[in-house]
């Protein structure tokens, strides 16, 4: 009765304001009292429109609202929502619980459903969770929820990340993770690689670095070549495009790019390759012959600005290294002939050392025996001893473990401690000895260096001293 009311309100108050209306409205006025609202709609539809106001065309969503207000739903059932929950229990018997939806969990909608669910899936106390239902008060089954095992939330979460695109975007993003000088130490296309993945994680957010961390490196190892000199050059810009002195590869650098793989080195903007270094165009430009493996000498002759004439000059390589070993002008040919022999003694003198050492590497013995002791010296501020026993020997290492040790004095902040053979505390380890000159070492770890231990004590850093 009370939309039938304020209807009734509205069509006298339009009556009286748009006197040509009349006609129409008191006819339904008479019998809006007695009407049903769906007799009132059935009515209102027979009524013409458009209605025009003093030759205006009254708007058709005015009218609507004016005439035909909207029917207020009926009262809905009080009676709350269940949600019914279903167990597993150890024995593999399946029991429900039922709890009335709470009116602070807000309206039962499937968003709030599935988050006031997931939490109480946590507790296990009534067993493993199967599913849970929300139903009506009429028993009508709203939503259903299911819990995911840990390995389908993972593989549904790494599965849905999406690869970026190789835009500026990404390029920016990179961009910020690296300094500004930072393709001097580029040498590689893993490089490269390396540094947009870091991009790529910077950008993610924090809990998600880690569940993508697998997708992102497999990403990473699938790009190409072509993809990757394009991002290092768009990364480039971005990083000097604004810089007092604006980065620009030279040719040759560009070529050493395209021409790289990913054993190969790749030019930073700072990084000269060796023939940048050699003027080609110099009628008198040489290259010295019969110098020792590794070595690659150039000779000519050129203008000196300080001295004022013509002098000659020469440069040197050694081994794969773009920069020179050296680069100088002479006073004159016995100068540069002396340099030149220098360097080249000195490469024969290195090249027979190295010979030198693979061949004592290929002969060495390092003459252990089963029951030898060795102990390793080491310790950041402060001094820690340990003592290791050959347990086997093999054709080019030995078998190791490391035993016990007792002390025989105490000191203030020192011991003096000796190795107690037999007395194993740790697995056999197989490790090659090295060494040279006669003395014997086995490599431990990265800080560890076991020699042969002569059976005098040895100082160790008492316990309470940092030790």
């Amino acid at each position: 009765m009370k939309n039938m009311t304020d209807l009734r309100s509205k069509l006298i108050r339009l009556a009286h304001e748009k006197p040509e209306l009349r006609s129409r409205l008191l006819p339904i006025l008479a019998k809006s009292a007695a009407q049903t609202y769906d007799e009132y709609v059935r009515d209102w539809k027979k009524l013409k429109y458009p209605v025009k106001v003093k030759g205006e065309l009254l708007p058709e969503e005015r009218w609507k609202k004016l005439m035909l207000p909207e029917k207020k739903s009926a009262a809905k059932d009080s009676a709350p929502s269940k949600i019914v929950t279903t167990y597993r229990d150890s024995a593999g018997k399946e029991k429900t619980s039922t709890d009335s939806w709470l009116a602070k969990w807000g309206k039962p909608t499937k968003a709030n459903f599935e988050k006031i669910v997931s939490k109480g899936f946590e507790d296990k106390s009534l067993g493993t969770p199967v599913e849970a239902k929300l139903v009506s008060p009429t028993s009508e089954t709203l939503f259903t929820y299911k819990p995911k095992t840990a390995a389908a939330s993972r593989q549904e979460k790494t599965s849905a990340w999406p690869p970026p695109k190789l835009n500026s975007t990404l390029a920016k993003a990179v961009a910020k993770t690296v300094d500004k000088h930072w393709a001097v130490h580029v040498k590689s296309l893993d490089d490269i690689r390396a540094a947009i993945g870091k991009g790529v994680m910077s950008s993610l957010p924090i809990r998600d670095q880690v569940s993508y961390q697998g997708d992102v490196k497999t990403w990473m190892a699938s790009l190409k070549k072509p993809e990757l000199v394009e991002m290092f050059r768009t990364i480039e810009k971005i990083k000097n495009g604004n810089s007092a002195t604006t980065y620009t590869m030279t040719e040759d650098a560009a070529q050493a790019l395209r021409a790289a793989s990913d054993k190969e080195a790749i030019r930073g903007p700072f990084s000269m390759p060796r023939s940048s270094y050699i003027p080609k165009d110099e009628p008198t430009l040489q290259q010295r012959k019969n110098t020792p493996e590794g070595l690659e000498i150039w000779t000519w002759e050129g203008y000196s600005r300080g001295q004022d004439r013509v002098v000659p000059y020469a440069i040197a390589f050694a081994g794969k290294a773009d920069k020179p070993l050296w680069h100088h002008s002479f006073r004159d040919v016995n100068g540069q002939e002396r340099m030149i022999q220098e360097t080249i003694k000195n490469q024969e003198s290195r090249i027979k050392q190295k010979l030198d050492r693979r061949e004592e590497k290929k002969n060495f013995q390092h003459g252990l025996q089963i029951g030898d002791i060795l102990y390793a010296s080491w310790g950041y501020d402060q001094t820690n001893i340990d003592f290791y026993e050959v347990t086997k020997l093999y054709d080019k290492a030995v078998g190791v473990r490391e035993i016990g040790k007792k002390s025989i004095s105490e000191g203030q902040g020192s011991d003096k401690v000796v190795a107690a053979p037999g007395k194993f505390i740790g697995p056999e380890v197989k490790k090659i000895p090295q060494g040279s000159g006669g003395h014997v070492y086995l490599r431990i770890s990265d800080v560890q260096s076991a020699s042969k231990w002569d059976g005098r004590p040895l100082h160790e850093t008492s316990s309470g001293w940092g030790h």
